[in-house]
């Protein structure tokens, strides 16, 4: 299986794209975050949607009325796109009114901020919105007898379509050892760092874990039915290395193959 180099992403602060035309605001909004986030700004929606696709940002934050592309827009192509779908999106509007706030909520905005704002507040609204994604991962992929499939409600229906097609990608080719990450990432039209930072946000998992443990979840339940030797399934779920398996499978559930099928029986 192939392996999937994120030695530069792991352990590294969140990324938040900030989408304003006032530089001084960018600016000013960029001189509190950086502490704790990395950064990346654009000027207007259409190059913060370019740099959204590219980047992946963990958070983005954009004002409403900007030229060439508003907020209102970009956040529209954001959450129709099964890239960016994903991403938190804070617009940042002078207008109060519930009207306003009613037609970001329809097209998909997570949070409204209205200007002036207190730097402190935005910066405890984005570290609640990363701590409640973290908390809804561990919900998001949910082990069935006969299917892995995406589970919570709350997610978006373009994100729950997105896993469904890294899961049929995967199940096609579970016997294939030679698949993994870079035909994944391939079949589903990304970028390496794209998949990677998507599933990361959805699931919190690599590309190359979630095909590992994919395997080994199969795995499991074929010991549970018996029908087969622990060496076919170790084949059949694209191990070509016996001792590899065993070793993979051990860490993953705290027991051998031998030793699950036995308390299965």
């Amino acid at each position: 299986m192939a392996n999937e180099n994120t030695t530069n992403e792991e352990n590294t602060p969140p990324l938040v794209l900030i989408v304003e035309d006032n530089e001084q605001i960018r600016i000013f909004i960029s001189s509190f975050l950086v502490t704790n986030y990395r950064i990346v700004e654009a000027k207007n929606g259409v190059e913060g949607l370019e740099i959204a696709r590219d980047s992946i940002p963990d958070v983005i934050l954009s004002d409403i009325i900007m030229p060439e592309m508003g907020g209102y827009e970009l956040c529209r192509k954001l959450k129709s796109d099964e890239k960016t779908s994903h991403i938190p999106l804070i617009l940042l509007t002078g207008k109060a009114s519930a009207d306003s706030k009613e037609k970001g909520f329809e097209l998909g905005a997570d949070h409204y901020v209205t200007k002036p704002f207190n730097p402190k507040l935005l910066e405890l609204r984005i570290k609640n919105i990363l701590k409640t994604r973290e908390q809804h991962r561990s919900q998001l992929i949910h082990i069935q007898e006969n299917s892995i499939e995406p589970k919570d409600l709350k997610m978006q229906s373009k994100d729950q379509e997105f896993l469904k097609k890294v899961i049929k990608c995967v199940e096609e080719n579970l016997s294939n050892s030679e698949f993994g990450v870079e035909e994944l990432y391939q079949e589903l039209g990304l970028s390496r760092t794209q998949l990677y930072r998507k599933l990361k946000a959805l699931i919190g998992q690599s590309a190359n874990e979630f095909i590992r443990s994919f395997r080994l979840k199969r795995a499991a339940q074929l010991l549970k039915q018996q029908e087969m030797t622990i060496s076919e399934i170790t084949y059949h779920v694209g191990f070509n290395d016996l001792q590899y398996f065993r070793y993979c499978f051990k860490k993953q559930f705290g027991s051998t193959p031998s030793e699950y099928a036995q308390t299965a029986a």
